[in-house]
């Protein structure tokens, strides 16, 4: 982990969803990652592009904690492009990775992550998810 640990103690509620949203879809998860923050509640998400990128956005952008839950080792950024998320999370918020930091990527560390982000979250919120989705695997989970 690498953060504020005591976010862990919070309120927390994922919002996760698809890499590739609808646009009405990538603002709601910013809109309710911005509505949960106001009563408390810590948003957490995949760091991922689409759904887990407007959440976290919109708890940075908004001055509110949020929480990534990789499926990287914490050493590395994926995708590249959420490198300054990523850095901004681990100084605001909280970045958990279950990974060793000398592990290789895998294919199947995604959805093993969701089953941690499931476990520290009251509640998970699927904004937008295909059939074969992580964010499904989460909603089983939770």
């Amino acid at each position: 982990m690498r953060g504020n640990i005591n976010l862990l103690q919070e309120r927390i509620v994922s919002a996760v969803g698809t890499r590739t949203p609808s646009p009405d879809r990538r603002e709601k998860a910013y809109k309710l990652s911005k509505l949960l923050g106001r009563f408390g509640i810590v948003v957490a998400s995949g760091l991922a592009r689409g759904i887990d990128t407007s959440a976290h956005t919109a708890s940075i952008e908004n001055g509110q904690p949020t929480i990534a839950v990789i499926g990287t080792p914490i050493s590395k950024v994926y995708p590249r492009e959420n490198e300054w998320l990523q850095r901004e999370i681990s100084e605001k918020g909280l970045l958990i990775s279950q990974f060793p930091p000398s592990a290789n990527v895998e294919r199947w560390f995604f959805p093993m992550r969701n089953a941690v982000m499931s476990g520290i979250s009251l509640a998970t919120v699927v904004v937008e998810a295909g059939k074969t989705s992580g964010a499904l695997k989460q909603a089983s989970y939770a």
